[in-house]
């Protein structure tokens, strides 16, 4: 506790509060004063105190329950702005210089205005806000992503899983992934675990990836919402090279582009085509 503390004084008696601010003040005290529960809570939300002077029977919210809604509140806050907090039990202060890193996929703009996550909390965290796209928006990072669960997974349930087929590569790229890199973490760790030879092929796949497969049996082109302009040219060299077994030559006539700018492309996404074929 800091030597001048913060001071709440919560009655409905205007006397009450005046008498017990001029105390507190004459000992060198910073005083705040609410007239009722309701008040009290509003004033908890904007800063921390101290020490609380609550009465009990008040109109509006009495301070049974005021005391009820103070202890909701987040205890982040305070520590957030003071860099300092007293561990329950104890009248020592330790000091803390701290720095969180929080991450969500809520609009907390949204949610403030809305009165579902607290103003002060969230102005206190947003300093330097960074921006996710979600993962149909970065197509490119699908590959990477794969082959690093890929990994991950293959050591931690000990199957021989070489790879991942073309096939398959080409419809998780194809797939809008609603529930970003979780929902694609997730599917990997459910296809090396289903893999019944050493390689992942589409049949590994959920029902939901799977059906991407008969779209384009049936002649279908499914283009995922959001996707950029670069992310679709980048899908589209990856699964002409993969139909080809990596034949650049094959590649280009399909896409009826010449041959160097498809080696341009793979070096510009930073790919590989598969070894399999001819360059």
């Amino acid at each position: 506790m800091s030597e001048n503390p913060r001071i709440l004084v919560v009655d409905d008696d205007q006397s009450h509060r005046i008498m017990l601010r001029a105390v507190l003040k004459k000992d060198g005290h910073r005083v705040t004063e609410a007239a009722d529960g309701t008040e009290a809570v509003r004033a908890v939300e904007k800063e921390p105190f101290d020490i609380i002077l609550l009465d009990i029977r008040m109109t509006t919210m009495d301070g049974i329950e005021a005391l009820s809604e103070i202890r909701k509140i987040s205890p982040l806050v305070p520590v957030l702005q003071e860099k300092e907090f007293e561990p329950l039990w104890s009248a020592r202060t330790i000091k803390v210089d701290i720095r969180v890193i929080a991450a969500t996929n809520k609009d907390l703009t949204k949610e403030v205005k809305e009165g579902r996550f607290r103003e002060d909390l969230y102005y206190r965290l947003n300093v330097v806000p960074v921006t996710m796209p979600p993962l149909r928006e970065r197509k490119e990072d699908i590959s990477h992503l794969t082959d690093h669960f890929l990994a991950i997974f293959r050591e931690k349930n000990r199957r021989p899983i070489k790879g991942i087929s073309g096939k398959a590569l080409d419809l998780l790229v194809r797939y809008d992934w609603p529930g970003n890199t979780r929902e694609l973490k997730n599917c990997i760790e459910r296809a090396v675990i289903m893999a019944k030879e050493g390689m992942i092929t589409p049949v590994d796949f959920s029902p939901q990836i799977q059906k991407l497969s008969g779209e384009e049996e049936k002649g279908g082109f499914a283009i995922p919402s959001g996707i950029s302009l670069e992310a679709m040219e980048r899908e589209l060299i990856v699964k002409t090279l993969a139909e080809t077994g990596g034949n650049r030559t094959r590649a280009s006539e399909i896409l009826g582009i010449n041959r160097r700018t498809i080696q341009n492309k793979l070096r510009e996404y930073e790919l590989n085509s598969p070894a399999s074929g001819p360059a």
